[in-house]
């Protein structure tokens, strides 16, 4: 089959010859190249490189990957959500730095944690293991990956820091975990958003990070959704880091 784009007009009164030297046709060919007058098109059919440091091994040893949970009061068998913010204490900054828990229906992510020393915002989205064992499995990033789309709206937001002290206010799920209510008003006072980094961690211990990171694993869907995902975030002046085993 031949299409030719025209314009306007819808009748062409000239022989095939020279309605296609006037239109050149686009053509598909079998093995998916296209040929457009005469230049031809070879699609890119290889599968993008992802940078190798978003992708982090993290120790999730005395943790039940199977719950993502918050526990008050901490077990010796650590819920995701609880590990992970024990991953994070070693990098926290007594008196300047704050860890919001936003766990909940429409929540901003799951963890908020504003880092001082390199000024970056980091929204943490954690998530349980759908397996006993680390692996490959589409299933473990299907509702991880479209919580870190949805942060992107947050990125460059004047309405962030009121848009926290409204869950916090209102929900009773979300509360300061780490820092203080000075420490949010000091930073609501002086917020600006070109002043800030924005970073999305993704927290996944059901991710066996050598298979996830791996693209030329047969059928690794996981890495294939990572590709629009991270060019999204990159495009939106924040960046993604993948926590896994």
């Amino acid at each position: 089959m031949v299409y030719i784009e025209r314009g306007e007009k819808t009748l062409a009164e000239k022989n095939i010859e020279e309605l296609f030297n006037e239109y050149p046709p686009s053509i598909v060919l079998p093995n998916g190249n296209i040929i457009v007058g005469r230049n031809k098109i070879i699609p890119n059919r290889s599968i993008e490189d992802l940078p190798v440091d978003i992708w982090k091994v993290k120790d999730w040893n005395n943790c039940n990957i199977r719950n993502e949970s918050y526990e008050e009061i901490s077990s010796d068998n650590k819920l995701v959500i609880n590990h992970v913010i024990d991953l994070l204490c070693p990098h926290f900054t007594q008196d300047e730095d704050l860890i919001i828990l936003d766990d909940g229906a429409h929540e901003i992510a799951d963890l908020i944690y504003f880092e001082s020393s390199t000024s970056t915002i980091h929204f943490i989205h954690c998530k349980y293991s759908s397996k006993n064992c680390a692996g490959c499995r589409k299933i473990d990033c299907d509702e991880l990956f479209v919580q870190a789309m949805r942060s992107i709206h947050w990125f460059s937001s004047p309405e962030l820091i009121d848009r926290i002290k409204y869950r916090i206010s209102k929900n009773q799920n979300s509360k300061i975990l780490y820092g203080s209510q000075d420490i949010l008003e000091k930073i609501s006072q002086n917020y600006k958003v070109n002043n800030w980094k924005f970073n999305i961690i993704l927290a996944q211990p059901g991710f066996k990070i050598d298979q996830v990171s791996n693209k030329k694993r047969k059928n690794n869907n996981v890495y294939k959704l990572t590709i629009p995902m991270f060019e999204k975030i990159i495009g939106s002046n924040g960046y993604i880091e993948i926590w896994g085993s």
